[in-house]
Parts: structure tokens; sequence; C-alpha cells
């Protein structure tokens, strides 16, 4: 909301400094001509002065003419430029644009999807066989005008806005379900990062960013289009990638529990489809052993993989259709794919374009669905900095960048996040870590110009109170602690000091600075998509700080520690399950079995 006041404010101020420039000067010559009553020199008047030197009249007329050829010039700007900008927003007007998600944070949209969805238990397998969801939320996807429901990915391919939204779910279903499950433990000082606190796939980050977190009550419904039973034959150059779609769409449809999915993948299969080697990872939803065999609406040919990687998909309908991948293939219906996955076929009438992945693309978010299925019991670590200066970037229940106490609104979005992003990372980090985290999915080689424009407008805004808020040195770039203090900082030194608390005073007085130092996870209210590993990272050190209090306290006093820490993350089972012992420890049953 107050982005939008900002952003109105500073159009109306634009539009009244463009009003006084443009229709000041006339107004101003019309309101002197009246009050001096004004005529055109006679041709006697024209002939002395002619004669005659210049006097001051004269020179006031000459400047005010060389006044109005510059006015002129500045009306004639302005005209341009607005008439460009009229341009360009008829052409975003004209565009097409992608349906927008509602504005929640990803937690409670996960939360919701996590206890509606059911879960599904499966077991590995060999060869594929593909059953789609049940048709669901009237959200864009493959049925809808494929041109305005769907999301370009950078290194090439097409993903349906429907199958953008189920990665955007299990995305922030794998943040959450890493969340509750964290065991909290004693700090060990800096060792490494918990091994499940791995960043998503690149894929999947950029899809994320261009998705947006979903609404709990518009997840996606069928996410596998509707296809023709029997013998469906995919040629033309784009057919290996509306494969790649239709397998990883399918798996993606099973860990969200849309369905119940059976696939099985043949070796030879997914050395064509993934390349070399490609496997499916063990354990995934909707996988069980087994291979396609003739009969039952797969031809013979199909025991062929190698030339033939096929396809057979189990239809709500009960109408199987083996999918079958290649150019000479037997007779049957044929759907020519073209690069951008278009369906071309005398069978349709109805335009299709079918999710279009490469290699890497389909592998990226195959591991998405891996990552959700697999829980890495922590371990954990920390570190310390000291900071000083007059600027203050508060990273801790929100985002926002204050100068001697007065609130500054950087001109360019990225750069807030970039100042975050080097909060984070104390050792800093080089244009390519800076491109890859704030503009996912893009190719650092074309964008480099565009760090460098943000972060030399920022400087200019910050001077002359800030001359230099970030650092540069040997292709990385580090935050100036000495121009710029964060709470961050400050949290990271109450972390190191509640690990050395001995008494009982010393640990309580922790715990309240503790509390007083967190008052929110980093940066509350943003969504940027490298930042769920570091926010989730500071969490379990807060967690883990408290319940290191608590394993040295006695029973009454280790239960305001836990308190604590539920206030801080009240989704962990651990802590919940903690608390319920210490109360039946105390003699307070009741309260432990509400």
């Amino acid at each position: 909301m107050m982005r939008w006041i900002r952003r109105a404010g500073t159009a109306l101020a634009a539009a009244v400094m463009v009003v006084l420039v443009v229709a000041g000067p006339p107004v101003a010559a019309l309101w002197w001509v009246r009050a001096h009553r004004w005529r055109l020199p006679s041709p006697a008047q024209v002939s002395a002065a002619v004669q005659q030197p210049p006097g001051a009249a004269a020179v006031a007329a000459l400047i005010s003419m060389a006044a109005i050829g510059v006015w002129l010039l500045l009306v004639a700007v302005v005209v341009l430029q607005a008439r460009a900008a009229v341009r360009a927003a008829m052409r975003r007007l004209r565009a097409p644009a992608l349906p927008s998600a509602a504005q929640v944070t990803a937690g409670s949209m996960a939360g919701v999807a996590a206890l509606a969805l059911p879960g599904v238990t499966v077991a590995p397998g060999e060869g594929i066989v593909l059953v789609p969801a049940a048709a669901g939320a009237d959200l864009p996807g493959p049925h809808a005008d494929a041109a305005r429901a769907g999301i370009d990915l950078p290194g090439g391919g097409w993903v349906p806005y429907r199958t953008a939204l189920a990665v955007s779910v299990l995305g922030a279903m794998i943040w959450l379900h890493r969340r509750q499950h964290y065991q909290p433990h004693h700090p060990r000082g800096g060792g490494p990062r918990d091994a499940d606190l791995q960043p998503l796939p690149d894929t999947a980050d950029a899809l994320i960013a261009v998705a947006g977190p979903p609404a709990a009550d518009h997840l996606p419904g069928a996410l596998v289009p509707d296809l023709p039973g029997g013998l469906l034959v995919l040629h033309g150059p784009g057919a290996p990638g509306a494969a790649r779609g239709l397998l990883v769409t399918a798996l993606l449809g099973a860990a969200l529990g849309r369905a119940a999915p059976a696939v099985t993948a043949r070796p030879a299969d997914l050395d064509v489809l993934l390349g070399p080697g490609g496997e499916l990872p063990a354990g995934l939803p909707g996988l069980r052993p087994g291979a396609p065999a003739a009969g039952a609406g797969t031809p013979a040919c199909c025991e062929r993989p190698a030339r033939h990687p096929t396809l057979v998909i189990h239809q709500p309908t009960g109408a199987d259709t083996t999918v079958l991948l290649g150019h000479d293939g037997p007779h049957g219906r044929r759907w020519q794919v073209d690069t951008h996955g278009r369906v071309t076929s005398h069978h349709r009438d109805a335009p299709l374009r079918l999710c279009l992945l490469d290699a890497a693309a389909a592998a990226d978010l195959l591991r998405l669905v891996e990552q959700h299925t697999t829980t890495t019991m922590p371990s954990r670590p920390a570190g310390q900095q000291r900071p000083a200066g007059r600027g203050q970037l508060q990273l801790l229940g929100g985002c926002r960048l204050q100068v001697d106490g007065v609130v500054v609104h950087p001109r360019r979005s990225a750069a807030l996040q970039i100042l975050a992003y080097l909060a984070v990372h104390p050792a800093g980090a080089s244009t390519t870590d800076l491109i890859r985290a704030v503009w996912p999915g893009l190719d650092p080689n074309t964008i480099t110009k565009r760090l460098h424009t943000t972060l030399s407008d920022l400087r200019r805004q910050l001077q002359p109170a800030l001359s230099d808020p970030i650092l540069r040195h040997d292709e990385r770039y580090r935050l100036n602690r000495d121009q710029i203090t964060t709470d961050l900082d400050h949290l990271r030194d109450v972390l190191a000091a509640a690990a050395g608390a001995v008494t009982s005073r010393h640990r309580r007085a922790a715990a309240r600075t503790l509390t007083d130092a967190y008052p929110g996870e980093l940066a509350a209210g943003f969504s940027w998509p490298w930042l769920p590993p570091p926010r989730e990272a500071l969490r379990r050190d807060v967690l883990d700080a408290f319940t290191g209090l608590a394993a040295a306290a006695p029973p009454d006093e280790a239960l305001d520690h836990v308190r604590a820490a539920l206030a801080a993350d009240p989704h962990n089972q651990a802590l919940h399950a903690h608390a319920r012992d210490l109360l039946t420890a105390l003699g307070d049953p009741h309260t432990a079995n509400r």
C-alpha cells in the first residue's frame, strides 16, 4: 500500500512540475502583456531602433526571445517523452499478462496446502506410466490460450502457468516441512550449515520468481492435459521436450497429492529424455516398479525403447494413452509438436500447447520433487560480525534502510535486495552470485550492466551521508559495515553471548536480550527467491540458542526458554513436544495435553 502511495505522490509531483514548466511561461507572458498594454512597434519605431544602438528595452526583448526559444525546445522534449511513455503504456496494455497471485506469505499458503492435501505412498521402479489428476480449479493451464497462460524459460522451453503455480506451491511446502521437522539443539560454534538448507533448483527459482506465491484456495488442479485414448505419436522438433514436460508434470501432480499417478521409466527411455545416465530418483511420489508391456494399448514396437521412448498414461476414464516418441512409429493419432510446444493435428480442432522442457530444466524440477520427499536432520552453526555507521539496515521483521534516522527508499527495487543479500553474506558475493540471486534464470553475462547501474545509482542516492555503502575488491562486493549497521549483525553477537551464559541470572538476561533482538523472521514480508535458506538458517540459530539455554536450566526456567522459542517459531513440533514434557515434569499434565 505504501509503495502505491509513494508512486502516486511521485507521479503527482512530476505532473505539477510539467504543468509549471509547460504552461507557466505562457501564462506569465500573457499577464505581463495585459498589465503593460504592450503593442506591436510601428514602422517608424522599427526604423529608429535600427538607426540607434539597442537600449535596455531592446536587450530585454532579445533575452525574452531567447528564453521563449529555450521554452519551446523544452516543450518539444516533454511532448516527445510523453508520446514515448504513452506508446510504452499501450504496448504493455496489449502485451499478454500473467495472472497475478494473491499476496499472501508462502508459509501460510503452504500450511493450508500441507494440511489440505493427502500424502502419497509409492515405491521406486522402471518403465513410464503417467496418470493425470482429476480436473480442478479454473486456473490458466494447458487447456487455455497458451500464449496468455504460460511462462517462457530463459534457457528455452515453456511452462503452463498452472504448472508454474504447482512448482511455487511445492517450493513453499518444502520450506514449511523443513521448518516443522527441525530438531533444535545446543549451538556448536561455526561448522557447516544443515544439510537440508540447500536452495531450490535454478529452474524452480526462476518459475517461482515469475509466478509468485499462490493463495491457498487457488491450488492447481489437473496438470497433465486431456489426451486421446489409444496410441498417440509425438513427432517434430518439440516432441522430446513435450515428453519431458508430460513426465515432470505428472510427478509434480503426484507430489502435491492431486491424484495418485503411477510412473515407471525404463533406463533406455530416460537416456533419450534426460540424457545419458538419466534416471528418476528412487522414492519419488508416483513411482512404482514395472515397465510398459506390449498389449493393452501398447504396441509391440514399444519394446524397442531406444528407438521409440514410450510413455503410457492411464487416464481417470480408464482409456489408456500410449505416447510414442518418434518420427517413424506405427499408425495412430499423430501430433506434430513445434519448438514452442504447440500441437498441430487434423484430429484436433481446439488449440493446445504442451509443457516444453529441455533436459536441464526437467532435471531441475525432478530434483525439486526429490527435495520434497527427503527430510535431512540438521546439524547447525552461526557466525558473528560487529558493525557501526550512520546507516542502519533493518532485516529482522521487515527490510528497510535508514540514514541518520530517516528512512531511505532506493530508487531501484533491486538495490534493497542487494543490500540485504550482502548483509546476510558477510564474506561478500561475486558479480555472478548477485545476478543469480537477484535476477534468477537470466544469463549473468547479459545483464552485468544492470547490476552496475543499480549499484551506481544507490551510491549516488546515499551520498554524501554514506560515501561508499558497498565495497568492491577483486570482483567481490561486500557491505561496508563501517557505514551501515544491521540488526542481523547485532543478533549474531547476541547468539554468541547466549552460548556462553552459565548462571541462571545470565541465562535469563540472555533470553530477554535474544527475544528483543529477534522481533521477526529475516526480511519478513519479502519473497526473494534466494531468501528461504538463510531465513530458515537464522530461525534455527535462534531456536538452538533458546534450547541451549533450556538444556542447562531447571524445569521451570527451561519452560520459559522453550516458550520463548515457540514464540519465534510456533510451527516446530519438537518444541511443542519439549514443552509438553516440561509441563508434565512440573505436575501440570492438563496444560500439557491441551
